[in-house]
């Protein structure tokens, strides 16, 4: 029972920011993307422990596809990379690259970060990420800066090259440099759920 409590609590909080991250691209845009992100001098200061980020965010990655039309009617595919929700941990990193259903064809490509976008919910195409790291508080951090590149994909597993900087509130820096491997997320039914207890 504690363990589901626990599932419940951590799908919860990862809920949240999903949410709160569309709920902010979407909002009316602010230089840059971001409230307050630069200083008087217009540097940006890097999280200096790289490798403690890096090790962090060392969980297994899981992926799934969807489709879904915009108000406009347009038909787009969403590719959602996460950590597997398996490890019960309370670092994540996600990202979300959204494209037209006509482009599916092909997924082998490099996919760019759109910092700028107006709107995450009308049309959007390109790279949204964000990661959450428990060591560096409660801030989280949003994609603005890099590449997102699938170079293999079979239906059931990928692998690519992440190669993204990610900006908190504050203007601190983080960045993801890492190969990937992902398999495709299972879905969690009742049955399975009560099938690993």
């Amino acid at each position: 029972m504690n363990d589901l409590f626990q599932f419940f609590i951590r799908a919860g909080k990862f809920s949240f920011w999903i949410l709160f991250s569309f709920l902010f691209l979407s909002s009316e845009t602010v230089e840059n993307g971001f409230v307050n992100a630069e200083n008087k001098d217009g540097v940006y200061p890097m999280i200096s422990a790289m490798s403690d980020v890096d090790e962090a965010l060392a969980i297994p990655m899981v992926f799934e596809m969807n489709d879904i039309a915009s108000k406009n009617g347009r038909l787009y595919t969403t590719l959602e990379l996460m950590m597997n929700n398996a490890d019960k941990r309370e670092n994540v990193m996600g990202i979300l690259v959204s494209m037209s259903s006509a482009d599916t064809t092909n997924l082998l490509k490099k996919y760019t970060v759109r910092p700028n976008a107006e709107s995450f919910l009308q049309d959007f195409k390109g790279v949204f990420g964000f990661v959450n790291v428990d060591d560096l508080g409660e801030k989280p951090f949003f994609a603005y800066n890099g590449t997102f590149t699938v170079n293999e994909y079979n239906g059931l597993s990928m692998s690519g090259d992440i190669h993204i900087q990610f900006q908190n509130f504050e203007g601190q820096i983080i960045q993801v440099k890492r190969k990937f491997t992902a398999v495709k997320k299972e879905v969690e039914t009742y049955e399975n759920m009560l099938a690993k207890r």
